[in-house]
């Protein structure tokens, strides 16, 4: 199974990230546009694991919840960026620089490291993916959005799988 973990927003804050994507897709040629129930901001992608390895991880998320590093209550979206895949984009919704938010981060890597799972190496530029693969028909320096609070439901180890051949990301 293939985990990791991630902060999960409350419902009418999908919603809102769903409209965001809406406009983004309507200025796109094409692309892989998530589903409204799948956004979420990942703080460490696991990859491929075993129960044994996501009952350890569900020990770290007790571990970061008793160290006493709390999580946001939530967090400001408020502009759009991509990564450069090839000749697609994975466009996102960047999130506003919060010291609560990495202080919560740099805990969860430790107690990870610790724990014994390896942690990317890159810095920490969190986001949240709004689509994949796609082929944008102008650039996205000319979308200008509204801030959007992104009200934060909880942490949570997630799973990314199949249902009746739909990415679903469930929790564990």
């Amino acid at each position: 199974m293939r985990l990791f973990i991630a902060l999960l927003f409350k419902e009418d804050v999908k919603e809102k990230i769903g409209m965001l994507r809406d406009v983004v897709a309507d200025r796109s040629v094409k692309g892989r546009f998530a589903a409204t129930e799948n956004f979420h901001l990942t703080l460490a992608f696991i990859g491929e694991s075993t129960v044994e390895e996501a009952d350890r991880l569900l020990d770290v998320l007790g571990a970061l919840e008793a160290s006493g590093t709390g999580v946001p209550e939530s967090l400001i979206g408020s502009y759009v960026g991509s990564f450069q895949r090839r000749d697609r984009e994975i466009v996102w919704l960047g999130i506003e620089k919060d010291k609560q938010l990495k202080a919560l981060y740099r805990k969860l890597v430790q107690l990870l490291t610790e724990a014994g799972f390896k942690t990317e190496d890159r810095r920490f530029s969190p986001h949240i993916t709004i689509g994949r693969q796609v082929l944008l028909e102008e650039e996205l320096s000319s979308l200008v959005i509204q801030p959007i609070e992104l009200k934060i439901r909880k942490l949570a180890l997630m799973e990314s799988k199949q249902v009746d051949g739909v990415l679903r990301y469930v929790e564990y």
